[in-house]
């Protein structure tokens, strides 16, 4: 693949990479300074435990981060994008499901 075959290819592989770096930065902005008004609506008044939300949190963003910056690369490796993207969006799916159903844990609504 040369020129304009690759153009998409490694746009996407770029997008991947900044969005887990994104998930990087958010996990630690949330999980070690406590920046819960990064969350829409959060506040440290209505947790339960604001120390293992902040964890719970951060752990889910680094994995998340993780995954997509392991996407990018497996994409730039394989060229495989279409089955990289698929995966990894099922991935960041359950992510995003079981980071959601664990917070409800450590915050009342």
């Amino acid at each position: 693949m040369t020129g304009p075959q690759v153009a998409p290819m490694v746009a996407i592989a770029v997008i991947l990479a900044i969005t887990g770096v994104a998930s990087f930065i958010f996990g630690h902005l949330i999980g070690d300074k406590r920046r819960f008004n990064l969350i829409n609506g959060y506040t440290e008044e209505n947790m339960v435990e604001p120390d293992r939300f902040a964890r719970w949190m951060r752990i889910c963003y680094y994995v998340m981060g993780l995954v997509l910056v392991a996407s990018s690369t497996l994409i730039v490796l394989t060229r495989a994008v279409l089955v990289v993207v698929l995966v990894s969006t099922a991935i960041v799916t359950v992510i995003l499901v079981v980071m959601t159903v664990g917070a409800r844990r450590y915050y009342k609504v």
